[in-house]
């Protein structure tokens, strides 16, 4: 179950008329940041802008028209969202082994590295990515020297 609730606005075609605000751009501005801030009053944090196809019925004799409608889409938290995810119990957890032999990963036991965990090299995720972005995953792995 999510954790947010969405809703979709028609984002505005038509400037208001604004008084002080001569240009179309700028009249365009302040009626998105009204409603904007319409939204935020009421809890709503903006998410997105998309644009979707639309099929509009012009009239018994006559072909639909097509057109995109520009969506803002808002999310909240829902009332009843728990704040932290729950822990998952012992026995709804996977068992490794048996995703292992069902993606046909199973090491047969002769190729079962003898070393302890703690002294395998695995590969581990660095990222470095500021909040809000999507991340770049590199594999740190061990270097191996190069044989000419």
């Amino acid at each position: 179950m999510s954790r947010y609730e969405y809703r979709a606005l028609p984002a505005p075609s038509r400037p208001a008329k604004i008084k002080g605000v001569k240009r179309p751009d700028e009249k365009l501005a302040v009626t998105v940041s009204d409603v904007m801030n319409r939204m935020a009053a009421d809890g709503w944090e903006y998410l997105r802008a998309d644009t979707l196809p639309l099929e509009e019925p012009r009239g018994l004799l006559s072909r639909a028209r097509s057109s995109f409608q520009t969506l803002l889409v808002f999310r909240r938290l829902r009332e009843e969202a728990p704040a932290m995810p729950q822990e998952i119990s012992p026995a709804a957890r996977p068992d490794v082994r048996m995703v292992q032999r069902l993606w046909g990963r199973e090491k047969p036991e002769s190729q079962t590295p003898s070393l302890p965990l703690a002294e395998q090299q695995k590969p581990t995720l660095v990222t470095s990515a500021p909040e809000g972005s999507t991340p770049r995953i590199v594999a740190d792995r061990p270097t191996e020297p190069r044989q000419p």
